[in-house]
């Protein structure tokens, strides 16, 4: 583009928008610069003087310049919703090198060197190193390594984080779960184990144990951290966990009459874990007895691999949390009778913030991404530690804020699940965009902290007495209307 008439804007550079134009432009002869751009942003029109000169003084017919959108060019497609400039130098039909961003005496340079290779090229004196358009450059490589590296870093944080956050939530619910389950108990037997069970039926008869539900489940990796969060015997044992990954176990609730006690949980461990003595007489046939140790029940039921690794063959949980979360994740029904299920966590997320008289597209994307967006508002900046809440919803910010100020801004709660999702938000040209989902948590939680946007209970009954109110009202009125309508019907039928 020069900085003339847009007809002279188009001379300098063709416009290419389709798969047709763009086969017809990498055909040409020469080297090809094009600038690839997104709708949304547009072409970089900074470059314009620098482009027409080269034309000009160094490229004559041997130079061809382009701007190409990418939203309609199929091989373009990794360069869609991307704001940075980006230019593409073709020869022979393919790629030949990339430049990224609007430097513009790098890209000068480039256009030189790339027209010296070119004329070499054509006069068979060097190899064109050609790229196809669907492979990478060396550019996108090195970038792409730089970006997957930040990322892994992010994912590790945020992994570590919400790893903490899910022992954390375990944690309040076993303790809030604990008074209920005084006379629950729960045994895992191994697949080799199965037939654990008949050495050990026959101790609780005593006891006043009995089975209160069996299910043969196939654990998957989050259950197995859930019930063996307490036991790290197990918990690090790769041997024991592939096993209950790959094959069903058996878990047993057990159930203790309330008249027998609560302390159901030393009964069973007494029964797996502890030793007992048999008398023997010795071998020289002496008469006098002799206390030997059997072997307690889980050692009776534990075996070893083919490389000598040890695998248990039962369990029982070690302590009153260990066993609220074995229950929890093994028989969820049974705790369902005494506790609300609960609730799903909030996918991660990222406090996004724009520039309040953005608001209008910026809320049309939240329309088109609503399950995405999980909480909203305005405030007076953007700042967690000095910011003031002026509008939780777009109608109260347009007419209860009267008073527009610049600096305000729109924040949103956004999911960071979907990628492509948190890409056309950042497109949008946002002033702030947490981090990681762990600065997201932590500055969503003041701009969005518990109970934020819900009405309080009193004003939601008032609403509803009101409607209810107001229904009455409309239906006495229309019963009036209705008589004098039967009336007036009346009187028309008699009068005829």
């Amino acid at each position: 583009m020069t900085a003339g008439k847009k007809g002279s804007q188009l001379q300098l550079q063709a416009e290419i928008n389709t798969d047709e134009e763009w086969v017809k432009l990498v055909e040409k002869e020469g080297l090809i610069v094009v600038d690839i751009y997104s709708e949304w942003c547009g072409p970089c029109t900074g470059m314009v003087g620098n482009l027409k000169k080269l034309k000009v003084e160094v490229g004559g017919d041997n130079l061809h310049l382009a701007i190409a959108k990418s939203d309609g060019i199929d091989c373009l497609k990794r360069f869609r919703k991307k704001s940075e400039p980006t230019w593409m130098f073709i020869a022979g039909g393919c790629i030949v090198n990339l430049m990224f961003g609007a430097d513009a005496p790098r890209l000068t340079r480039l256009i030189v060197q790339e027209l010296e290779n070119e004329a070499q090229a054509q006069r068979s004196e060097r190899e064109r190193t050609q790229i196809p358009f669907e492979e990478l450059t060396p550019a996108e490589q090195a970038r792409k390594a730089i970006e997957d590296k930040r990322e892994e870093e992010i994912a590790v944080i945020e992994r570590k984080a919400a790893k903490i956050a899910q022992g954390e939530r375990r944690r309040k619910r076993s303790e809030v779960m604990t008074p209920f389950i005084t006379e629950l108990d729960v045994l895992i037997f191994w697949p080799h184990a199965f037939d654990g069970h008949k050495m050990i039926y026959e101790s609780w008869d005593p006891l006043g144990i009995s089975v209160a539900d069996k299910e043969t489940p196939q654990l998957t990796e989050e259950q197995f951290e859930e019930i063996f969060c307490n036991t790290p015997d197990i918990l690090q044992n790769d041997v024991a966990k592939s096993i209950l990954l790959e094959k069903p176990c058996q878990t047993v609730l057990l159930k203790l009459p309330a008249e027998k006690g609560s302390d159901i949980l030393d009964k069973v461990k007494s029964v797996i874990y502890e030793q007992t003595t048999k008398s023997e007489k010795t071998q020289t046939g002496d008469d006098n007895d002799e206390n030997e140790t059997e072997k307690t029940v889980a050692e009776k039921l534990t075996t070893t691999n083919e490389e000598g690794a040890c695998i248990p063959g039962v369990y029982t949980p070690v302590d009153a949390i260990s066993k609220a979360a074995a229950i929890n994740a093994l028989f969820p029904k049974t705790v369902a009778q005494f506790i609300e299920p609960e609730p799903p966590p909030l996918p991660p997320y990222l406090a996004v913030a724009f520039d309040a008289f953005k608001r209008k597209e910026v809320l049309e994307m939240c329309a088109l991404h609503e399950s995405e967006v999980l909480k909203l508002g305005f405030y007076t900046s953007s700042d967690p530690a000095a910011t003031t809440n002026i509008g939780i919803t777009p109608d109260e910010y347009e007419n209860k804020h009267a008073q527009k100020e610049y600096g305000e801004k729109l924040i949103i709660m956004l999911s960071k699940v979907n990628r492509e999702v948190v890409l056309a938000f950042d497109d949008l040209g946002p002033t702030h965009m947490s981090t990681n989902a762990v600065e997201g948590a932590k500055e969503c939680a003041v701009f969005f902290p518990p109970g934020y946007g819900e009405k309080p209970k009193e004003v939601v009954a008032t609403v509803k007495k009101r409607r209810g109110k107001v229904k009455r009202i409309l239906s006495f009125y229309m019963y009036i209307y209705n008589r004098k309508l039967l009336a007036v019907c009346i009187t028309s039928n008699i009068t005829q």
